[in-house]
């Protein structure tokens, strides 16, 4: 017997022996002498004489080692079976045709309409609502027909949202007589789909400000002109651009750059109506698509909303913002029938107004794909122009007006192009600017500017400044500082033969960072000179802030003196001003004595124009200091 089961039918055999049985069945286990187990059903029962005292006992004895394996195994099969069923985390039912639910499964406890034993017994028309019950019924009908249905999908409303099912719908082997049985998975594709949605997000979507991204423009624009070929309507394209968006960016951060696109894009739909398409193309780069337009005032009523819009001051983290925008409008069918065409047209026009002025609109024509790609060209060729030899430097020498002494020198930028030859720097800068192609060529003409100031005071020819032009997008990097110490370094110039010149709407973007950045620049030794003063928005509070030695009076104001009675007045106030501030005045664009002697009686004492030189090379400038020096008048010192 086996040791667990010794004593196992003890208890029984006394009950027989008191005379309470008369016998006893029990399956117990003994070991074969090969160490095996036999499981045996044993059956007791005992025979008694007159007196009930046991006489004999008949005793039959059964192997039943098999029966109780394949018992064993079933029992394992059945508990293995259900495991796997609570393991699903989908919804099993059985229904008929007429979906009423026979019987369920779920490691779930409620659907979102009700607890699923609410359904048993039930048509899921009494629960679920009417088109999910629909495409139950639909999917019943196919699996009765072809055995199988699969990939329907369903919606239905939880209380924390919305949840997605997928159905797989297999037919039954029922008994004869039973009408169809149905076997449904419904699987819970909640989070697939929410994946899903994202991926779509992802690619028809921009991921900062949530508007429709290049693609799906492209997609609406398409639908957009189908509709207008249909009804001979018309429809506008206009491509918006931020302007000096890049030095906001690049001095505060993108964190901040980021949070006016987003400022940007929420006046942006505000301003527009809810047909309308507002995406974003790129990084400062919006198109908005109007679908429905009556005539060609309808997009300028609308551009002219969104300059007004978007020229509104921002507040970010306590930053005062101002950026405006510069729109290209592009009708169809007028100006192109293909998304691309519009889109381009668009842009071009757009360029059109930057190079207006910006702040404005501007309607396509046909010759702005003619600029636009040459400016794509010129931007192009821009490249690596300055190791080409192609960008070059020339002087311009400034000149203390009462002694004609040379007291410094202005660094201009020129660039001769191998096909057009002298390119205007009106023509290319604004090109470097945008391109961020300004940052190299503007580091290159600093240091090679201080390493020529240093020569000519080593050979004795000129121991004077060298004002050196300074882009916004070069002063808005957080490395400009350490780009003019390396400049310093690898020349070997005194810093105080350095002068670096701002226009007036560079100091003014960013007041705090600004003057944060010109004090370091003063720390080096460096001078500090504000171009073109007067004709941007200066505020006396801030200036008085700056770091600054010189404010230059633009040759605009100097150009119509003496004799015009408000150039004088201005022309005036600004050396008057810079004066009482303790800085040094220079004018700039002197053409004519009458204007050197006008500047000089308003106390203005230094200047530059071509009264005594145009910009020349290195070499040139240098024949002309010697010539100059020679013929200065008697007198001077």
């Amino acid at each position: 017997t086996h040791p667990e089961d010794i004593g196992k039918d003890i208890v029984e055999f006394e009950r027989i022996m008191r005379g309470e049985s008369e016998g006893y069945a029990m399956n117990k286990r003994y070991i074969r002498k090969d160490g095996s187990i036999v499981i045996a059903s044993i059956d007791i029962k005992c025979v008694r004489t007159s007196d009930r005292r046991v006489d004999y006992f008949v005793a039959m004895i059964r192997d039943i080692t098999e029966q109780e394996q394949r018992k064993t195994e079933a029992l394992a099969a059945q508990s293995q079976l259900q495991a796997t069923l609570d393991a699903i985390p989908d919804l099993l039912f059985e229904l008929d045709l007429d979906g009423c639910c026979h019987a369920y499964h779920s490691a779930r406890t409620d659907l979102p309409a009700a607890p699923v034993g609410d359904l048993l017994g039930k048509r899921i028309s009494d629960i679920l609502p009417s088109g999910a019950v629909g495409i139950i019924l639909s999917a019943l009908r196919e699996a009765g027909e072809k055995g199988l249905s699969a990939g329907k999908q369903l919606e239905l409303q939880g209380p924390q949202g919305k949840l997605w099912y997928e159905l797989s719908v297999s037919r039954k082997h029922v008994d004869p007589g039973l009408g169809p049985r149905f076997i449904v998975l419904a699987r819970d594709i909640t989070e697939r789909k929410a994946s899903e949605q994202r991926i779509l997000n992802l690619a028809h979507y921009d991921s900062l400000t949530g508007l429709p991204n290049r693609a799906l423009l492209a997609d609406r624009m398409r639908v957009a002109i189908q509709r207008a070929a249909r009804q001979s309507a018309r429809l506008a394209v206009l491509f918006v651009d931020l302007d000096r968006f890049k030095p906001i960016n690049d001095s505060l951060g993108h964190d901040i750059g980021d949070q006016l696109l987003k400022a940007v894009a929420e006046r942006m739909l505000v301003s527009v109506r809810s047909v309308d398409t507002v995406s974003r193309v790129g990084g400062d780069e919006f198109v908005v698509l109007l679908g429905e337009i009556e005539t060609t005032e309808d997009a300028a009523r609308v551009a002219e909303k969104l300059i007004s819009a978007l020229s509104q001051a921002y507040e970010i983290e306590g930053h005062e913002l101002l950026v405006t925008a510069s729109v290209g409008i592009c009708i169809y069918p007028d100006n192109g029938t293909q998304p691309n065409v519009l889109l381009r047209n668009a842009d071009a026009s757009m360029y059109s107004a930057k190079e207006a002025g910006r702040n404005r609109y501007q309607f396509y024509s046909d010759d702005m794909t003619a600029r636009a790609i040459e400016r794509l060209s010129l931007e192009h060729d821009l490249r690596g122009a300055a190791q080409r030899g192609e960008i070059f430097m020339v002087y311009q020498p400034q000149i203390e007006l009462a002694t004609r002494r040379i007291v410094g020198a202005e660094v201009l930028m020129r660039w001769r192009h191998p096909a057009h030859g002298l390119i205007s720097p009106a023509r290319f800068i604004p090109i470097a600017e945008d391109s961020g192609q300004i940052l190299l060529i503007g580091e290159w003409i600093l240091v090679e500017a201080c390493r020529q100031a240093r020569r000519w005071r080593d050979r004795d020819i000129l121991d004077a400044c060298v004002s050196v032009n300074v882009s916004a997008v070069q002063f808005r990097q957080s490395d400009f500082v350490r780009v003019v110490e390396r400049a310093l370094n690898e020349s070997g110039i005194s810093p105080n033969r350095l002068e670096l010149e701002l226009t007036e709407s560079v100091v003014m973007q960013g007041v705090e960072s600004t003057v944060q950045k010109l004090r370091e620049v003063e720390a080096l030794g460096v001078k500090v000179a504000i171009d073109d003063f007067g004709t941007g928005h200066s505020s006396l509070s801030y200036l008085r802030q700056f770091t600054v030695d010189r404010l230059k009076i633009d040759q605009s104001f100097v150009r119509d003196l003496p004799g015009n009675a408000d150039a004088e007045a201005i022309a005036a106030a600004i050396v008057a001003m810079g004066l009482s501030l303790g800085l040094r005045i220079i004018a700039e664009g002197i053409e004519t004595e009458a204007q050197a002697e006008f500047l000089q009686s308003i106390l203005c004492k230094e200047g530059q124009g071509y009264l005594y030189a145009r910009p020349m090379v290195a070499d040139e400038f240098e024949a002309w200091v010697a010539a100059w020096e020679a013929h200065r008048l008697p007198g001077a010192s």
